[in-house]
């Protein structure tokens, strides 16, 4: 329902995101637990992802939300997070190959076709994930029994 609401706020104020992107927003923790509050802090980055001035401000706070989820629980909701940052990110930014890499290992166990369509464009790029996106990109060759092309 807050999120709902919230989403509301942000459209007629500009913003653009779905409303999926604003999960977090729908409790009030008590900020008792570690959890909770990374689910609290995990809303604050929820609703820069979708008020901040730029664009990639906006798609930081949405890779903070994810990481912060991420670590908190094993929540669905941070693919979602990742798929805003890399989609709202310039393309081949340091946010964008980051959130590209942590959607594809959100995607390996349970889509690893996507994971390895996520990862194939920055497989032939550079940079210091780079040994980390061959080794998943061909992690996700593997799964899909495509043993030969992942080595």
């Amino acid at each position: 329902m807050v999120a709902a609401c919230l989403s509301v706020v942000v459209a007629s104020c500009g913003g653009s995101a779905p409303a999926k992107v604003l999960p977090a927003l729908a409790g009030t923790p008590s900020l008792s637990s570690g959890a909770e509050t990374a689910t609290s802090a995990t809303g604050i980055f929820a609703v820069q992802s979708v008020t901040a001035p730029t664009a990639a401000a906006r798609a930081q706070a949405a890779l903070n939300a994810a990481i912060l989820l991420r670590q908190a629980s094993d929540n669905a909701e941070v693919a979602a997070y990742l798929e805003y940052a890399a989609g709202s990110s310039p393309r081949g930014s340091a946010i964008d190959t980051s959130a590209s890499f942590l959607l594809s290992r959100e995607l390996t166990t349970s889509d690893p076709a996507a994971a390895a369509d996520v990862l194939k464009p920055l497989a032939k790029g550079s940079g210091p994930l780079q040994p980390y996106i061959v080794a998943q990109y061909a992690s996700a060759l593997d799964a899909q029994g495509k043993a030969s092309s992942a080595s």
